[in-house]
């Protein structure tokens, strides 16, 4: 039973998301702040830090106003045992592992390298908030506590700011198991991105 939670199903006529899963919630880079920048990007990489590997296709990205979890299979079973993961990731204490997943991140940043231009560009625009973050680097990563990770998921990480989709077969008895809290109030940068993207 899937309590608390959009689902949302299509059919699998498109090959090109045939079989493909998401869950996504509303939460992604701009609504963090200068100190906190990295902080949704670390809890992606812990949730999935505990399953390596897997018989399917799975990954994870964090946007500008989102961050998704998908994987791709065509046995249905793997759809419950995907969602089980990254539900029981977000719940898990990874407080002895926070300081190599940092590490991880920063090698990550340093291939990527800068924002170019764009990034540039959103910065004189917006500040050192919202979009504009994504013109820095990822400075939480230098500073954040297992106590303020924490507090971040259980504020965004809930059953009420989350959707899933499902392309393909939904699985019997499939659960999702995350806090039972509504969707906290947008920040004011991810509501003004919210009204200019409407109003275009």
């Amino acid at each position: 039973m899937i309590q608390a939670l959009a689902a949302k199903w299509s059919g699998s006529n498109e090959e090109m998301f045939e079989f493909a899963r998401s869950l996504v919630f509303g939460i992604g880079r701009y609504d963090e702040t200068l100190p906190t920048a990295g902080i949704t990007h670390l809890i992606e990489h812990l949730t999935l830090s505990g399953r390596p590997k897997a018989s399917y296709e799975f990954n994870a990205e964090v946007s500008g106003r989102f961050t998704q979890f998908v994987m791709e299979s065509a046995d249905p079973a793997d759809t419950a045992d995907f969602i089980a993961t990254v539900c029981q990731g977000l719940g898990t204490d990874y407080g002895e592992a926070l300081e190599r997943e940092k590490r991880i991140l920063k090698t990550e940043a340093a291939s990527r390298g800068t924002a170019g231009a764009l990034g540039l560009c959103l910065g004189e625009r917006y500040g050192a908030t919202g979009p504009g973050l994504t013109g820095y680097e990822e400075y939480g990563l230098d500073r954040l506590g297992w106590a303020e990770i924490e507090a971040w998921r259980r504020r965004w990480f809930v059953a009420g700011n989350a959707v899933l989709w499902i392309h393909g077969t939904i699985p019997r008895g499939l659960r999702i198991d995350l806090p039972p809290y509504p969707a906290p109030a947008m920040t004011r940068c991810a509501r003004s991105v919210s009204h200019c993207l409407a109003s275009s």
